[in-house]
């Protein structure tokens, strides 16, 4: 479901010419004391648990931070631990290489009796394993992409419309820079395209009801009516660019124009696949390459049909 926010209808205009100083300030403060007591409020009766309701109810508000200057700090840290156990054990090896007699044996796990060589092993495992373990994992956050502002903003309105339901400094992280979307949604470029459109947003048959009262301001959209709106956009443009050329085809003699006719459809076909899919380069290329081929084999049938 990809949410969105009703605005309120609101009365902007002023009547500064009509009011007094002294009523403008009194206007002020009555804002001020009903906003306050709108936002104890909501942390009443809202708080956490119709917060945790509003993130769990669309992948959109799936939003959290990604601590990249704490990371990059932690792990600095992790690594100079490990290098410290590292130059200590050479150290160590140095050392027992350079002690006096034959009976020492620097070349056995086992039966090694440096104890502090050993500890030293034990560590650095401990710490080798917590290290790449903490770097996976936040390698796994750098490939989640940042949060789109427009997600963003829906969740501050929830805020502006419920009442302020979470402490501002326990909120403020959406206004990070490294907020991230927990949960990817990788739209083509032609529903990109088209949410863009207010009037397709809003239409009603893209509405989905939730009955919360903590929700009852959200508008959801249905997400698998939208796709399979935009499916069926993509299904029709492709059957018009096969359909289309043959007869354009069926109607020329000329060689050349039919050439011409080949490779203006052809590159028309590759500008609009990746304006209305998520295809990577290497693949719009690879299905432009089919095309240009049927079309060719077209033209083939009909030259030896004509003779």
């Amino acid at each position: 479901m990809s949410p969105g926010f009703d605005s309120p209808n609101m009365d902007t205009r002023h009547t500064h010419a009509t009011q007094s100083p002294n009523r403008e300030q009194d206007t002020t403060d009555v804002e001020k004391a009903e906003k306050l007591a709108k936002d104890k409020r909501a942390r009443k009766e809202i708080g956490y648990a119709g917060y945790a309701e509003l993130i769990a109810s669309a992948d959109n508000f799936w939003i959290f931070r990604r601590f990249d200057r704490l990371n990059a700090r932690v792990m600095l840290s992790m690594q100079d631990e490990i290098v410290d156990l590292e130059q200590n054990l050479d150290a160590v090896d140095k050392t027992a290489a350079a002690e006096p007699g034959d009976d020492v044996n620097n070349g056995t796990l086992r039966n090694d009796t440096n104890a502090r060589r050993r500890a030293l092993v034990h560590t650095a495992r401990e710490k080798l394993g917590n290290y790449y373990r903490h770097v996976y994992y936040y390698s796994q956050m750098r490939q989640h992409h940042d949060a789109d502002p427009k997600h963003v903003d829906n969740t501050i309105a929830w805020f502006d419309v419920q009442g302020s339901a979470i402490d501002d400094a326990e909120k403020a992280y959406l206004s990070q820079d490294d907020a991230v979307a927990l949960v990817s949604m990788q739209s083509s470029p032609l529903r990109r395209f088209l949410e863009r459109w207010p009037a397709f947003r809003l239409f009603r048959q893209w509405r989905k009801f939730v009955h919360s009262p903590t929700l009852e301001n959200v508008q959801y959209r249905d997400t698998d009516k939208i796709k399979c709106f935009v499916k069926l956009i993509t299904v029709s443009f492709v059957l018009i660019m096969l359909i289309a050329p043959l007869w354009v085809l069926m109607y020329l003699e000329m060689t050349i124009m039919k050439l011409v006719v080949n490779t203006v459809f052809t590159a028309f076909f590759l500008v609009m696949l990746s304006y209305v899919s998520n295809a990577r380069t290497q693949e719009a290329v690879a299905a432009t390459a089919g095309y240009c081929a049927v079309l060719m084999v077209f033209m083939q049938l009909q030259a030896e049909i004509s003779r």
